[in-house]
């Protein structure tokens, strides 16, 4: 069926019948479409007939008129071709022009959701098995003759007529094909070849095609199945599959010719030489002697060659050997390793190079019989001489002086010492109390037992009646006995110390240097009245660089590289604000701020600091001190954060009180990071911004726009701004994830200084460009020298470029359950989809898409309309599912009337099977459930797990 929007007019502008839709087969001609149309009122004579496909496109008339056929009104729709970056790009575009050959395509709009989806899975599937054609052509699999005919492959250059280059160019772990792989993508295709519109003539010729590329995938599936089975059988056998005595072979050698007469046949042969035709003759004579000792050297011979050969045993074998003798404790895996081959004569070789070397001198050593080969370096350690007896008598003098408050939860004899952050540090501390400075032990005597390692780090919190860990635990530090248990559990404390490091790393001279040496700076903020915000961090990055750079001038550009927190987001408002603060109040030609991508933090340099860190809170424990008898009453009764700033804010003693009592905890962490040592430097400490820093910083951002408010900085607030604005167009250049700002050098600008840098290095100074694949290798990214000064975009940016393929064309505002208007079915699975609309639907358009619904066949993921329809602007749906989706989760949450129960996968209205107990006791919400989903394997789908103790869970996050 074919349904037509139709008008008839009468010259150009007189129109005698107006727009309406009409529903006719293609089979029929324009004649009964023009009948059923005007009803009989007009005549046939001077009829003309124009058609268009878009209200945009000009009327294009029709040669034969009424007497065409509405064949020609049929449009197959095919998708645009991707820009070409790379050989995938090529591939999908390859693949459209070859179905544009074929004269296949799709009816009805839906080429750009079933259609783009169609292509994506077959391009996949190509994509994938394309690096391996020639593998899977030994195994007799090959790749249907249609997709031969893609210009790639259908190119005589064998360099060329792939599609994955990279795989066999670049110099990467090659993976190899998998079956799990190809089942996936013999599943994708499964779904598309039972879609309802392949049953369309012009599919006639594709279908069969993917068909014959799914059986051959599925071949090689199998066969990598069974091979793994065998393979797996094989290695866990406990006996060789091969070896002479039940693979061996005889071969019969044929006689020698007569020129080449071994000489004891030659008296037979001359005896047979004589004899005539058919004359008797008696051979007895001339037999060997003793016959059966040939037979019986023949075995010899072959037992002696099977000595001879070597032997390869199984892997189940060898750990079977290797598992009985590895309890004697006193062997080591190379010798094991050793003995065994020596002993089993297993002519396998070692994998391990490293084993290998160890194996073949371990052989050297046994072949030699040479004691004095070896030599035990352990005859090196320890000094017999009195030297450093003062050293470890002051030491022992510190140990029993010093009674640490230390674990938690510890129930073994060996205590964690805080002593010492280090061993290092720990030689520093008696050096200073024997008032001497001598260079260090060439020999370690090994008079005390200890040993050193490092953990993770978070919160530190603050013991309130006793002292508490800092929490950095499952670490072994420098150790004593017999002291006792002085620190408690971490996990019910309310105030907490937030660390912040800054690290100024020194850019190296040449690129032997490396960039994790430089300054670092540290400060222990109160978590309760110093929360993170950004103009906190700006203004405390402010006054390290002028702890820094005291006694010399700071440099003209400033860059920063921060971790994706939200408080470092640089597309935030408030973000934003602060580094331009920082930037005027600095004073720089150029600011450059860069934050990582999520889940990318360790690319971040100070990241690397935190290990050095843990050394000074490890085997830590704090308690802050008492406050007046009221504060402290107070305080008992405030558990959350928000609690305590409620209350600080209506009693200025709590406030004061609560400041004053961690004091002496952040003086003691403060004391301890002064210890640590970055490649000589030792860590500097700073107190966190106070609110008379933060306001001045923010002070140099009013003369960019006076009517600037500290706390409305967000970005929908900033947007009434014109003056910050148009600064920001003029100075700013901000992306997803970095914000950069530079001097203008406009002499009607008042708010730009003069420039620090020469001027030929400031004329040559640019952003920083967005990686952008190279036009020679569009595989890899270009240069940094070929982009940098020239104008670039974000729409390279991986995540960007996901979050576009994903996309659903409808706003985001609109997808949500109180815009749901109404409901449709698909024709082909049967589920419920939800239809948006902005605003509610007056009655002509509710009418419209009831009488479009009456001559429409929808299906999961294809359009409700055309692109040139009214409605294709106010109502929606969910172009980006298909029918193996399951319901949509804003149709189970909606309460729009005509809403009734599914089941969750397959859309059926009865027939629901009870939830268990113990998932409505763990989840909030489960999904209904149909018994012949169970049955096929289906299980409940649930969300919101239930939280037990929720107080205490959330004054564990708080704390």
């Amino acid at each position: 069926m074919l349904y037509l929007v139709v008008i008839v007019t009468e010259g150009i502008i007189k129109c005698v019948l107006p727009e309406r839709i009409i529903t006719i087969t293609e089979n029929e001609q324009f004649s009964e479409l023009y009948e059923i149309f005007t009803s009989g009122q007009f005549n046939n004579q001077n009829v003309k007939v124009y058609v268009r496909q878009n209200r945009v496109d000009k009327w294009v008339e029709v040669s034969d008129g009424l007497n065409s056929d509405l064949k020609i009104m049929e449009v197959l729709g095919y998708n645009h071709h991707h820009t070409k970056h790379t050989r995938r790009d090529l591939l999908y575009n390859e693949i459209i022009d070859l179905l544009r050959n074929q004269k296949a395509g799709w009816k009805g709009g839906v080429h750009q959701t079933l259609g783009k989806e169609f292509v994506e899975r077959i391009a996949n599937a190509i994509w994938y098995i394309d690096p391996h054609l020639k593998l899977l052509q030994s195994r007799s699999c090959h790749i249907p003759v249609l997709f031969k005919e893609l210009a790639t492959y259908a190119n005589d250059d064998p360099d060329i007529n792939t599609y994955n280059l990279a795989y066999r160019t670049t110099h990467h772990k090659k993976e190899p094909i998998s079956h799990q792989k190809l089942d996936l993508l013999i599943k994708s295709l499964e779904l598309l070849i039972g879609q309802p519109w392949v049953n369309d003539n012009e599919w006639n010729n594709i279908i069969p095609a993917i068909i014959a590329l799914v059986d051959m995938m599925r071949k090689y599936s199998e066969h990598l199945v069974k091979s793994k089975t065998i393979m797996a059988t094989i290695h866990h056998n406990d006996e060789s599959t091969r070896n002479p005595t039940n693979n061996s072979r005889m071969f019969r050698v044929l006689g020698c010719k007569e020129n080449d007469l071994n000489e004891q046949y030659q008296e037979l042969n001359d005896a047979i030489l004589q004899c005539g035709f058919y004359q008797y003759m008696d051979v007895y004579s001339y037999l060997p002697i003793d016959i059966m000792k040939y037979e019986t050297q023949k075995v010899r011979m072959l037992a002696k060659i099977h000595e001879g050969l070597p032997k390869y045993f199984t892997w189940q074998m060898r750990k079977n050997v290797l598992n009985k003798y590895s309890l004697i404790k006193t062997v080591t895996p190379a010798i094991l390793r050793m003995l065994y081959f020596d002993l089993t004569g297993d002519a396998a070789v070692t994998a391990n190079i490293i084993s290998r070397e160890i194996e073949e001198r371990l052989h050297l050593m046994m072949a030699l019989e040479d004691p004095s080969i070896t030599f035990d370096l352990r005859t090196n350690n320890g000094f017999k001489g009195n030297k450093f007896d003062i050293f470890w008598t002051e030491l022992d003098m510190y140990f029993n002086e010093e009674t640490p408050a230390v674990d938690d939860r510890r129930h073994d004899t060996i205590m964690h010492m805080p002593l010492a952050i280090s061993i290092c540090d720990l030689r520093d501390i008696i050096l200073a109390r024997l008032h001497i400075k001598n260079a260090k032990a060439i020999q370690y005597t090994g008079r005390y037992q200890v040993k050193f390692k490092v953990q993770g780090r978070l919160l530190q919190p603050i013991g309130e009646d006793v002292p508490v860990s800092t929490g950095v635990r499952n670490c072994r530090s420098l150790t004593t006995q017999n002291n006792d248990l002085n620190a408690s559990d971490h996990d019910f404390t309310k105030l907490s110390l937030t660390p912040s490091v800054i690290f100024f790393v020194s850019i190296p001279s040449d690129i032997s240097g490396g960039f994790y040496s430089g300054q670092v700076f540290v400060s222990f903020k109160d978590t309760v009245f110093e929360p993170s915000s950004a103009i906190r961090h700006a203004t405390e990055f402010h006054n390290a660089i002028d702890i820094k750079y005291t006694h010399q001038t700071s440099p003209p550009i400033l860059c920063l590289y921060t971790d994706g927190g939200p408080d470092h987001r640089c597309t935030y408002g408030s973000v934003q604000i602060a580094l331009i603060s920082l930037f005027l109040s600095g004073n720089y030609d150029m600011l450059i701020a860069v934050r990582t991508a999520p889940h990318h933090s360790w690319t971040n340099p100070a990241e690397r600091i935190m290990s050095i860190l843990n050394l000074g809170l490890q085997n830590v424990s704090i308690m802050r001190n008492t406050m007046s008898d009221e504060s402290e009453a107070l305080f008992d009764k405030a558990d959350i954060l928000d609690e305590i700033r409620d209350k600080a804010s209506k009693n200025s003693n709590l406030e004061k009180g609560l400041r004053d009592c961690i004091k002496d905890v952040q003086n003691l962490l403060h004391n301890r990071s002064e210890r640590l040592v970055l490649k000589d430097q030792y860590f500097k400490c700073y107190d966190a911004a106070n609110e008379h820093d933060i306001n001045g910083l923010f002070q140099s951002i009013l003369k960019v726009d006076p009517s600037l408010i500290r706390s409305e900085i967000t970005q929908a607030q900033l947007t009434r701004h014109t003056e910050l604005i148009s600064f920001m167009k003029t100075h700013c250049h901000e992306r997803a994830y970095s914000f950069q700002i530079k001097k203008c050098q406009n002499v009607l600008c008042d708010i730009c200084t003069p420039i620090r840098l020469p001027q030929t290095i400031f004329d040559n100074l640019y952003f920083l460009p967005d990686p952008t694949p190279a036009l020679d290798s569009p595989e890899h990214y270009s240069s940094f020298q070929a982009v940098y000064g020239k104008q670039t975009s974000e729409e390279f940016c991986p995540s960007l470029q996901l979050n576009q393929a994903n996309a659903e064309p409808a706003p985001k505002s609109v997808l949500v359950s109180g815009k749901i208007r109404d409901y449709i079915m698909c024709c082909d699975c049967g589920k419920r989809r939800c239809v948006y609309s902005n605003k509610a639907l007056s009655q002509d358009e509710m009418q419209d898409f009831k009488q479009s619904l009456d001559v429409y066949d929808y299906s999961c993921g294809a359009p409700l309309f055309s692109d040139d329809h009214y409605l294709a602007e106010i109502l929606f749906v969910r172009v980006k599912i298909s029918c193996d989706i399951p319901v949509e989760i804003l149709y189970c949450s909606s309460r729009k009337s005509g809403n009734f129960d599914i089941c969750y996968y397959c859309g059926t209205d009865s027939d629901f099977v009870d939830s268990p107990s113990i998932l409505r006791t763990k989840y909030k919400i489960i999904y209904l459930l149909c018994q012949g989903c169970q049955d096929k394997g289906k299980e409940f789908s649930t969300r919101i797990e239930v939280k037990v103790n929720n107080n205490n869970s959330k004054r564990r996050k708080i704390s």
